[in-house]
């Protein structure tokens, strides 16, 4: 990551607008400068500009919201930083703002914003908006620049008094001091994992090792008769499973007859009862075989007594 571009307004001692364009020849000829000034000037209000603007907090103040706002100059409404980095080639835009209501030095804090935009290499095309809610832009600049705030201020931008420290300490504590200030303190806990873990495999392996003292070689005869006793094992068992294969077969086989047995123990007594029920009904039987029969002749017989009535009326016509 190289810093291109630095703007700021209001921050800290800094009052007003400052620009600070760092691909300057001034810069970039020289190769490393130096940002002196007097106690209270504004330098490391430099470095909070930048830490603003990427990631919303400063490493001496990381408590900025509505209700605190200490890294904005008093008697005034409004602060911003900007920033425009440069990732490989591409160019990026990080700016974080707050203001006051109504514009004015004693209105309410209102909500910080923050931002980040890709530019583009023709200045007349409009920036690429890639992020504008507060809550998700720090994770979108992380993204891009695999660096968190602690990383950040730890590997490019060291907290005011961390590398005074580093100098100021005994040989014995240098080493100490180092780990915090790049973060490498990870890799002594790592490396004490590692040594926890190979003494821990290095016990089980003696372990190992003793039983395998414990243990004889067998020797070719030995070996051929445990060979031939297992081959007559492995038949042995082969048969017995095929034993219990046929026993399976036959108990299955009886389960079946129970089964059926008792299936045709219910068929039988269904066909008593029916038969029974045949025999109760031989009365009704016949009675009913000639109410059929009577149905048979019902109509024949109605159309016979139709007609008898019909004669009868006629005959009494003619008398």
């Amino acid at each position: 990551m190289r810093l291109i571009e630095l703007r700021l307004k209001n921050l800290n001692s800094l009052k007003g607008e400052w620009h600070i364009d760092f691909s300057d020849s001034a810069f970039i000829n020289e190769g490393i400068f130096a940002i002196t000034g007097q106690t209270g000037a504004g330098k490391t209000t430099i470095l909070d500009a930048i830490c603003l603007a990427l990631y919303g907090e400063t490493p001496r103040i990381n408590s900025i919201s509505k209700s605190s706002n200490e890294v904005m100059t008093r008697q005034t409404a409004e602060c911003f930083a900007e920033v425009v980095i440069d990732l490989n080639g591409s160019q990026y835009r990080c700016r974080w703002g707050q203001r006051r209501a109504y514009n004015k030095a004693d209105g309410n804090l209102q909500d910080a914003t923050h931002e980040i935009a890709q530019l583009n290499l023709d200045p007349s095309i409009d920036a690429e908006i890639l992020e504008s809610k507060l809550s998700r832009t720090r994770d979108k600049i992380i993204e891009l620049t695999r660096m968190d705030f602690q990383q950040f201020t730890r590997s490019i931008l060291l907290a005011q008094g961390s590398f005074s420290a580093f100098l100021k300490a005994k040989a014995d504590e240098r080493a100490d001091i180092l780990e915090k200030i790049t973060g490498t303190d990870i890799y002594a806990t790592i490396s004490e994992q590692v040594h926890e873990k190979k003494r821990f495999e290095e016990e089980i392996l003696n372990k190992l090792q003793f039983g395998l003292e414990g243990l004889t070689l067998l020797n070719n005869e030995e070996e051929a008769e445990l060979s031939e006793s297992l081959d007559a094992n492995q038949l042995a068992q082969n048969d017995k499973q095929q034993k219990i294969k046929q026993l399976n077969e036959q108990i299955q086989w009886l389960d079946a007859i129970t089964e059926l047995t008792e299936q045709l123990s219910t068929y039988q007594n269904q066909l008593t009862i029916a038969e029974q029920a045949k025999q109760d009904f031989l009365p009704n039987a016949k009675a009913l075989g000639a109410a059929n029969r009577a149905l048979e002749i019902e109509s024949q017989f109605s159309q016979l007594s139709n007609n008898r009535q019909s004669l009868k009326l006629l005959f009494d016509e003619q008398q």
